[in-house]
């Protein structure tokens, strides 16, 4: 995504909302997901009455520390998310996809 985080997701945001979903789904990196659900709890859309549910790229733990100082911020708004992380596989051909995506694709 580019532009800042709020021209970019209002309208995603706004689009969950009107049409009530209760269970959001979200593949993305950290960095797209930590301001997709700022937004969401700025239109009210996060906490008891909502689940949210993630991929790997949601979860790394990288996602709970800023550097603005508003860490509560980002934990009070995801309470309650799930995220799920593939299971690591022994195999030589697993660990070296491991590698080259961990790699290539994480900042």
């Amino acid at each position: 995504f580019e532009g800042s985080a709020d021209a970019v997701f209002t309208l995603p945001v706004q689009r969950i909302k009107e049409k009530g979903a209760r269970i959001i789904l979200v593949a993305s990196y950290a960095h797209d997901f930590r301001n997709l659900i700022h937004s969401a709890s700025e239109e009210g859309i996060t906490g008891d009455d909502y689940v949210w549910i993630g991929t790997d790229g949601n979860i790394l733990d990288n996602l709970w520390e800023t550097s603005d100082g508003k860490d509560d911020v980002i934990q009070a708004e995801v309470e309650g998310f799930i995220g799920f992380r593939p299971a690591s596989g022994t195999s030589d051909a697993s660990i070296a996809f491991r590698e080259k995506n961990e790699r290539s694709h994480w900042i």
